[in-house]
């Protein structure tokens, strides 16, 4: 999945990586859920399934103004925290783009589930659903924001361009660089695409002078 430490591959910032070290191995016991549970759930189950997506594929369901207040402060607290270094934290950035897309859908699917059980007219998406969307979204994304705070944007490189990467100063020029990646079998053009990771490299004022970004490497 994440195949040359690829963090940013599309499939990891879907929480394919998801794991919970929390759980741990269940001894078997003969515990079992009760027919009334089964029964109310098998109802549940065929209602949504019931709904008639074709009637109703035109049907916007919005957030209730205590919904938007919630999404909204959620949404504000993880802009500051990017925000504070946004270069420093571009992957975190698209993790939480990509989040907060679903924290919206699963709040829906939250209150779906509300309507099927009777809670809801599904006439909007009310504040419950937001929190809980929320609190699960961020529940599954935590391993892997643990595991990109973990993994520096240089060990993503190929060997040489980690290598290229060591062997450049703090600030350096453009013409620095295409030497030392002649040196480390680097292409001119590649050495050209490479200053242009912001995760690595940011352009000074001075036209073909770069500087390292710190926590980098």
């Amino acid at each position: 999945m994440a195949g040359g430490r690829n963090l940013t591959n599309g499939y990891i910032e879907r929480w394919l990586l998801f794991e919970n070290k929390r759980a741990k191995y269940h001894k078997f016991n003969r515990n079992s859920v009760k027919p009334e549970t089964s029964a109310f759930w098998f109802k549940v189950v065929k209602k949504i399934e019931a709904l008639d997506y074709k009637d109703n594929i035109d049907k916007l369901v919005p957030y209730s103004e205590a919904a938007l207040d919630v999404h909204e402060a959620w949404q504000h607290k993880w802009s500051d925290e990017i925000n504070k270094d946004f270069i420093g934290n571009k992957i975190l950035a698209k993790v939480q783009a990509k989040t907060e897309q679903y924290c919206v859908r699963i709040a829906l699917l939250f209150e779906v589930l509300d309507w099927a059980m009777g809670n809801s007219s599904l006439m909007e998406i009310k504040a419950p659903s937001v929190e809980r969307s929320i609190r699960l979204n961020e529940f599954l994304a935590k391993p892997l924001i643990n595991l990109i705070k973990e993994v520096k944007p240089i060990q993503k490189k190929p060997n040489k361009k980690q290598i290229l990467y060591k062997n450049l100063p703090d600030e350096f020029t453009r013409n620095d660089a295409v030497s030392k990646g002649e040196r480390f079998g680097i292409s001119t053009s590649s050495v050209d695409k490479y200053l242009k990771d912001s995760d690595l490299f940011i352009p000074t004022a001075t036209h073909g002078v770069y500087k390292k970004i710190k926590d980098a490497a």
